[in-house]
C-alpha cells in the first residue's frame, strides 16, 4: 500500500515538472516562432490517422535499430520517436512515423485511447502513456530492456516506482544475462530474447582495401590518451580518423591535435596517407568502418560512459579495440573477444595497432551467435 501511495505521488509530481517546464517553454517558443529551427520542431508533430494498430516507440536512431528489423511482424505499426534524427531514419525506412518528445497527459491519453498494444525498446519509458495504456487494459511490453551503469543507482533509489510500472506492462526482454541480473537487482521480472539489433545480422560484402585506423565515437577521456600515444612518426604512412561521439565538439579536437594540421574530408575515397582527418558531421561511420583495419570503440575509458557498441564496426570486417570500462556491452565484447575479433587495452600502443587479419569466417560466427533465435524472437510476438 506504501509503494502505491509513493508511485502516486511520484507520478503526481512528474507531471507537475512536466506542466511547469511546458508553461515555461511554449511562450518562449512562441516568441522565437520566426526562427526556423522552431517552425521546423512544432511542424514535425502529427496526430496518428488509424486506430486499433500498433505503437512503437523508442528514444532516438540507436534504439529504433532494434524495431526496424522487425518492422513486417508488427501489426499495422506506428512509430514514435522523440528526435529529429530518429524521425529522419524511420521516414527513411519507408514506415510511419511519429514525433512524440513529450509524455504529457493530453498527448498520451490520445496515444493510449487511439492504439490496440505497445511495444516499447530499451530503457525509453513514458509513465504517463505506460500507465494510461494500462488502465485501458491495453497489451504493452518492453524489449532490449537495459539499464545504463550510469544511471543505475538512480534506479535503484526509486526502484518503488520502476517496480510498479513495470507491472503495467504485459512483458519485459532483455538484451541478455547482464541486463536482467540489473532488473532482478530493481525486483524486475525478465525473460531474455537476445538484442533485436542484431537480427538478421551478417557480414558485410564490403570488403575494401583496410589502411585506415579509427578512433570512433570518442569522449574527452579517449582524446587525452590518443593525445599521449599519437606522433608524427607513427602517423607516417597511415591515414588516422577521430570521429567525436558528440559533433559540437569539433572545434575543441581539431585544437587539441592541431599540432598535426588534421583535416576534414567529403568522402572516404577523398584519404590520403600519413594525415590525420577529423570527422565532422552525423553518419559517417558505416562509410568508415570497410576500409578501417582496426578501430577504437570510444567511451570505454570512462566507467560513467561504458563504451559504445563495438558490434557495428566488426560487422564490417574491422578489428576492434576497447578500453576497460564497456559495461554497456558485456555480452557483445565476450562473444567478439572469443573469436579474436576484440581486445580490451588499458593504453595505446604501436603493437596494438597491428595489421593483423582475422578469418572471415571469425566474424561471421560472432555474428551468427549474437543474433536473436527465432524461438527466442517468438516470445515477444506471442505473449
Amino acid at each position: 500500500m506504501i509503494n502505491i501511495l509513493f508511485f502516486a505521488l511520484t507520478l503526481i509530481l512528474y507531471n507537475f515538472a512536466l506542466f511547469v517546464f511546458f508553461l515555461i517553454s511554449f511562450p518562449l517558443c512562441c516568441i522565437f516562432l520566426f526562427n526556423s529551427r522552431t517552425r521546423d520542431y512544432f511542424n514535425r508533430f502529427s496526430i496518428p490517422r488509424q486506430t486499433g494498430s500498433t505503437l512503437v516507440h523508442g528514444a532516438s536512431v540507436g534504439e529504433h535499430s532494434g524495431t526496424l528489423p522487425l518492422k513486417d511482424r508488427f501489426n499495422e505499426p506506428v512509430f514514435s520517436v522523440n528526435t529529429s534524427t530518429g524521425l529522419k531514419k524511420l521516414r527513411g525506412n519507408g514506415v510511419e512515423a511519429l514525433f512524440m518528445p513529450w509524455d504529457l497527459l493530453p498527448l498520451s491519453l490520445i496515444l493510449a485511447s487511439r492504439f490496440k498494444e505497445f511495444y516499447y525498446t530499451e530503457s525509453e519509458l513514458n509513465p504517463n502513456l505506460i500507465f494510461l495504456a494500462y488502465l485501458l487494459g491495453k497489451k504493452q511490453r518492453i524489449f532490449n530492456l537495459r539499464f545504463s551503469e550510469k544511471k543505475m543507482r538512480y534506479y535503484q533509489m526509486a526502484s518503488f516506482f520502476y517496480r510498479r510500472l513495470f507491472n503495467f506492462l504485459n512483458a519485459s526482454f532483455t538484451k541478455d544475462l547482464y541486463e536482467q541480473a540489473k532488473a532482478e537487482k530493481l525486483q524486475i521480472r525478465t525473460s531474455v530474447i537476445g538484442n533485436t539489433k542484431y537480427t538478421g545480422l551478417c557480414l558485410s560484402k564490403k570488403d575494401l582495401r583496410r589502411d585506415v585506423i579509427l578512433f570512433a565515437s570518442t569522449h574527452l577521456s579517449d582524446e587525452e590518451m590518443i593525445s599521449r600515444f599519437l606522433s608524427k612518426e607513427f602517423l607516417e604512412g597511415k591515414i588516422i580518423i577521430i570521429a567525436p561521439r558528440h559533433i559540437g565538439r569539433c572545434q575543441e579536437v581539431f585544437k587539441r591535435f592541431a599540432t598535426f594540421s588534421p583535416e576534414i574530408f567529403s568522402t572516404p575515397e577523398d584519404l590520403s596517407s600519413s594525415k590525420l582527418y577529423i570527422v565532422t558531421t552525423m553518419g559517417r561511420l558505416n562509410d568508415l568502418y570497410p576500409r578501417s583495419y582496426i578501430t577504437f570503440i570510444g567511451g570505454s575509458f570512462k566507467q560513467e560512459v561504458g563504451g559504445h557498441n563495438p558490434v557495428e564496426p566488426a560487422s564490417f570486417g574491422s578489428k576492434v579495440l576497447m578500453g576497460p570500462e564497456y559495461g554497456n556491452f558485456r555480452s557483445e565484447v565476450s562473444i567478439l573477444k572469443k573469436q579474436g575479433i576484440l581486445n580490451i587495452v588499458s593504453d595505446f600502443t604501436e603493437e596494438k595497432f597491428s595489421d593483423t587479419p582475422i578469418p572471415r569466417d571469425n566474424y561471421s560466427k560472432a555474428l551468427e551467435e549474437l543474433s536473436p533465435a527465432e524461438a527466442a524472437l517468438s516470445k515477444l510476438f506471442s505473449v
